[in-house]
């Protein structure tokens, strides 16, 4: 193979989405590292595990209250909720930033039967 076809062919694999592991991608780390930042003070961000506050609901059991899609006006706009006798702090995000939260939200959700 010629240098520059060799050059060709690892340039065009830089463009391929990054695959980290079976399911996650760029976008949901960024979700994943927005959960860490934001929300895993209070609440459980993993599928399995109890939330450090215990009036905090897990991310994951989020989809058996609401549809996740109910969340992103609410994320844009500025979520304010009390769990647990503490107040949640005020977040509002920004449009991607929204878009990877959910997503990372979508790849953690059980059914209420787990």
């Amino acid at each position: 193979m010629q240098h520059w076809a060799l050059w060709s062919v690892i340039g065009a694999l830089t463009l391929v989405p990054v695959q980290v592991g079976a399911s996650d991608t760029v976008p949901e780390l960024t979700g994943r590292q927005i959960a860490e930042g934001l929300c895993a003070e209070c609440h459980s961000i993993e599928r399995t595990g109890d939330s450090p506050n215990t009036g905090a609901p897990p991310l994951r059991t989020l989809e058996q209250k609401w549809p996740l899609e109910f969340l992103e006006e609410a994320l844009a706009e500025g979520i304010v909720v009390g769990h647990g006798g503490a107040e949640m702090p005020e977040y509002t995000l920004e449009a991607h930033e929204i878009g990877a939260l959910l997503g990372y939200l979508e790849t953690i959700q059980v059914p209420a039967t787990e």
